[in-house]
């Protein structure tokens, strides 16, 4: 061993400081190259001339008994530790400075032969069985027992022997919550699972965020596993951990049905608990759209289904805000079940207005005729209402408004008492303010393209003939086919604007909102039109004075048109919002 010692203070004058120092002075330890290699390859020679082998750490305090034990390559290698305990008994129970034992990495790298001597060497020593039961049972500063690294590793052989020589130990959870029961069930280990159920007398079950070993196995969705955690521990199945779920909460949630059916089955009062969200398992199921882990619960609870969330929505809230409708069905084809269809949560929406809030259109309950599709939330709100006020922005919202419309169902048969009695309350001013700005910016636009285009006919590409004759002042390209194209599109262009322009005129004047709406949308799409119709007169008037340039006219015919790839996408967006507004 070579110690390095940190620098004292040699101020002679101040011998209580010099003191204190000393006292705080930590130690660094180092083990020589040579001793190293021996302790890892195994040599006994090397190491029988030393003296205190307890005292010959590397820096993490780890002895030549932790060397040799992690750097085996064989489980046959028993001979030197054998050797170095009859030198050095007290290495058998010295800890690195992670607190960990021979014991704890012979367990670790799965080691059979070397735990069994340990076992042996403990049982030799220390006539007293108290010794023997401590090494067994020490922990490390995570702690972790010998077992919990056996089963951590998934070396059977050892936790079987590590579990038959201590079997009344119930070992308990590790720094993480872990107890070695549920570190096997979540990590899939049957076989070690058994063998802790089979030679432990009363193991400890608990694992990290107060779940157990059945909420393990139903995690993993072991239904074998599961049937014997329940026939030895048959009090877990209603066992909450911090979220307030128990094991068929999970069962359900990733709809394993076997494991479901078999919980069900042991305590069929396990359907009716709630976790902290007020759901159930039906609920959890519903949500997630398992359709045949929801008939097997309603199969043998039915009146499970009339328990709703804190929220207040039932399992046909939770099947609709799913979307599946396999899931729906369920409900909706069970008559027995018919009080849900129309059951309102606690803000008064039914699962049919649930649907709307989604921007979803389920045909299948429009179509139910149990279904009540005139029904008000607390806001006043029917489905079209929800639709048609709500500020997100979503691709299906127009679809369902055109769908609800089908069905009959008109807005505002509430809202619209309240609005007429507060005309100019703030949702209209900003409504009406944000039509004005948008008739403005059309009337701005529509203005400059009658401008330019009514300019553009008079100014004709190619200029006119000037001889005497019956053709002066007539077109020198008249003749051309693009040119022909020109002023048509020229004309269209004029006359769509001066039609937006017009319209204008009358979404100040009307007093109707909705008219006044329609009006803005109409000159927009006569706008855009006009628009359209330009880019198509510039391409055309271009084409017909460059004819005899061929590839320039056509380069600039090509980068015009493509205006018409934006405006596609714009005006097809346009033209399905006007169809809602009108």
């Amino acid at each position: 061993m070579v110690p390095v010692s940190l620098p004292e203070d040699q101020n002679n004058d101040n011998a209580s400081s010099s003191q204190q120092l000393e006292t705080t002075l930590s130690v660094i330890t180092g083990m020589e190259s040579t001793l190293y290699r021996a302790a890892a390859k195994g040599k006994i020679d090397a190491l029988e001339e030393q003296g205190h082998l307890d005292q010959l750490l590397t820096p993490n305090r780890n002895t030549v008994l932790h060397i040799h034990i992690t750097a085996a390559k064989s489980d046959d290698e028993t001979e030197f530790v054998q050797e170095i305990l009859e030198i050095c008994p007290p290495l058998l129970l010295q800890t690195n400075v992670k607190g960990e034992t021979p014991l704890h990495l012979a367990a670790r790298y799965g080691h059979e032969r070397i735990v069994k001597l340990l076992i042996r060497q403990a049982k030799t020593d220390h006539e007293d069985h108290e010794r023997f039961q401590q090494m067994l049972r020490m922990t490390n500063k995570e702690k972790d027992t010998a077992l919990h690294e056996a089963v951590r590793f998934g070396h059977r052989k050892v936790v079987s022997i590590l579990t038959k020589e201590d079997p009344n130990f119930s070992y308990s959870g590790n720094e993480a919550g872990e107890t070695p029961l549920y570190m096997a069930a979540k990590r899939g280990y049957d076989a070690i699972l058994n063998d802790i159920l089979h030679n432990c007398s009363s193991p400890a079950t608990s694992g990290p965020n107060k779940r157990t070993v059945l909420h393990a196995v139903s995690i993993a969705k072991n239904k074998e596993m599961t049937e014997k955690v329940l026939s030895k521990f048959k009090d877990l199945a209603k066992q909450e951990d911090d979220n307030g779920r128990i094991p068929l909460h999970y069962a359900a949630e990733l709809n394993c049905e076997d494991v479901v059916m078999l919980l069900l089955e042991h305590d069929k009062f396990t359907a009716y608990i709630k976790d902290k969200d007020g759901m159930t398992a039906l609920h959890i199921a519903a949500s997630k759209g398992h359709h045949i882990v929801m008939k097997e619960i309603i199969s043998l609870c039915p009146d499970c289904c009339e328990l709703v969330d804190n929220r207040g929505w039932n399992v046909l809230h939770f099947a609709v805000q799913g979307g599946d409708m396999d899931a729906v069905r369920v409900i909706v084809d069970d008559y027995s079940l018919s009080n849900l269809i129309n059951e309102k949560d606690v803000d008064g929406n039914t699962p049919f207005l649930l649907n709307a809030t989604s921007f979803t259109y389920s045909s299948y309950l429009a179509n139910c005729p149990r279904v009540d599709k005139d029904a008000f939330n607390k806001q006043n709100q029917n489905a079209l209402d929800i639709v048609s006020r709500s500020n997100e922005a979503d691709i299906n919202k127009n679809r369902c408004k055109r769908k609800f419309r089908s069905k009959g169902i008109r807005s505002n048969l509430r809202i619209a008492r309240i609005h007429t009695q507060n005309s100019v309350g703030e949702e209209d001013d900003e409504y009406l303010s944000n039509i004005e700005k948008l008739s403005q910016a059309q009337l701005i636009a529509a203005t400059l393209i009658a401008t330019v285009t009514f300019a553009a006919g008079f100014t004709l590409p190619g200029g006119y003939v000037s001889d005497e004759g019956p053709l002066q002042g007539s077109a020198i390209l008249r003749e051309v086919t693009a040119f022909k194209a020109f002023m048509i599109t020229d004309t269209i262009a004029m006359v769509l604007s001066i039609a937006s322009v017009f319209t204008n005129l009358f979404v100040v004047s009307h007093g109707d909102k909705s008219m006044r709406l329609s009006l803005a949308m109409l000159s927009l799409c006569l706008t855009m039109l006009s628009m359209g119709a330009m880019v198509i007169a510039f391409v055309t008037g271009t084409y017909a004075v460059l004819a005899h340039s061929t590839p320039l006219a056509t380069a600039t015919a090509v980068i015009g048109l493509s205006f018409f790839i934006f405006f596609y996408i714009v005006f097809k967006k346009l033209i399905a919002q006007f169809r809602e507004q009108v």
